[in-house]
């Protein structure tokens, strides 16, 4: 016990003479809780998938949605979730990586989900954002839009308005806006 409580004090006095320091790295509650909500997470990799890049840049998770009903069926649609460091006291910041003609998400990759603005609370999680982003995908809603122009053709004219959707997912141009090419 002795010898290994003066290896530890030679190690520490090396550290000080190199000009380290020897206080420990302390973990951010917020990289705890996505670390944990991570691991929670419980849905089939037909539907989602996710990456981390836990040593370059803990606070973001990638994601890989996979609607498999719906306007979007068939397409594979990536968004960034920028964790903040008052999460899950904050909601954290989802970004759409590919410009898609939907109600709910603008051709800059904002998503518009109350439950990442005003319904956020520290019960929810990343598997809930998830959800949240598949229901928006099932069930587009043109009654809180970001997009306007989608909004109004998926109220009044949801058949035009899915020619457009998959119009869009072909890379085509749509009033103006080359969308991304999502299915082939």
């Amino acid at each position: 016990m002795l010898k290994l409580r003066a290896l530890a004090e030679a190690k520490a006095k090396a550290k000080e003479g190199q000009g380290q320091e020897t206080t420990p790295q302390v973990i951010k509650p917020s990289l705890i809780r996505l670390k944990k909500d991570l691991e929670n997470i419980d849905l089939s990799e037909q539907i989602c998938e996710y990456t981390t890049y836990l040593d370059e840049n803990p606070m973001r998770v990638n994601l890989a949605i996979k609607p498999d009903i719906g306007y979007y069926a068939g397409g594979t649609y990536y968004f960034n979730v920028f964790i903040k460091d008052t999460y899950p006291m904050e909601p954290p910041v989802v970004k759409c990586m590919h410009r898609i003609y939907h109600p709910n998400i603008d051709i800059d990759g904002n998503v518009c989900l109350n439950l990442l603005r005003e319904d956020w609370t520290p019960a929810l999680d990343i598997q809930s954002i998830i959800i949240g982003i598949l229901f928006l995908f099932h069930e587009p809603n043109g009654r809180d839009p970001l997009n306007k122009d989608a909004a109004k053709t998926l109220i009044e004219d949801p058949l035009r308005f899915e020619n457009k959707v998959n119009h869009s997912l072909r890379g085509n141009n749509i009033d103006g806006v080359w969308y991304d090419k999502i299915i082939y």
